[in-house]
């Protein structure tokens, strides 16, 4: 709920078309034919711009975590509990994350089984696939293909 409420602050400059809150409820804000704000500058396989032509999808999530001691914040502040912490070991480096909800990852999938099926989708693709400038959704979000949702199974 929190980066529903974000996004509609008239000082952000930023939308999505989806947003999905941490109890999995789904938020619409914007409409899927109207173009959202969500990629900025992007760029995958020869194709730019990304808002032209995409649905996108928000997770209220803190992102990527600074740990102090025994405790973790996010960049706004937020402290997360420990249960709540997702670590990663990537690259030599231990990097921790906020922990994605199962049923934020349960409407998801939904979702994009529900758009797959309404809409030519080629790619699933994160912020982080399509700019160098954004982190999101890091590697607490579990993997999620095209070919799983076609084949319904879960990763």
């Amino acid at each position: 709920l929190s980066s529903a409420l974000y996004l509609c602050r008239p000082d952000v400059g930023a939308s999505a078309h989806l947003v999905i809150a941490r109890d999995g409820e789904l938020i619409q804000l914007v409409p899927f034919n109207v173009e959202a704000w969500h990629a900025g500058r992007s760029y995958y396989r020869g194709r730019a711009e990304f808002n032209h032509f995409s649905i996108g999808i928000e997770l209220d999530n803190l992102g990527k975590l600074q740990r102090k001691g025994e405790r973790f914040f996010a960049e706004c502040g937020a402290e997360v509990m420990p249960s709540e912490v997702y670590a990663d070991y990537a690259n030599d480096k231990l990097t921790y994350w906020h922990k994605y909800t199962d049923a934020q990852v349960e409407t998801l999938r939904q979702v994009c089984r529900l758009l797959i099926s309404a809409y030519p989708i080629y790619h699933i693709l994160h912020h982080s696939d399509i700019t160098s400038r954004k982190l999101d959704p890091g590697p607490a979000l579990p993997e999620i293909t095209l070919e799983s949702l076609l084949l319904g199974r879960s990763e």
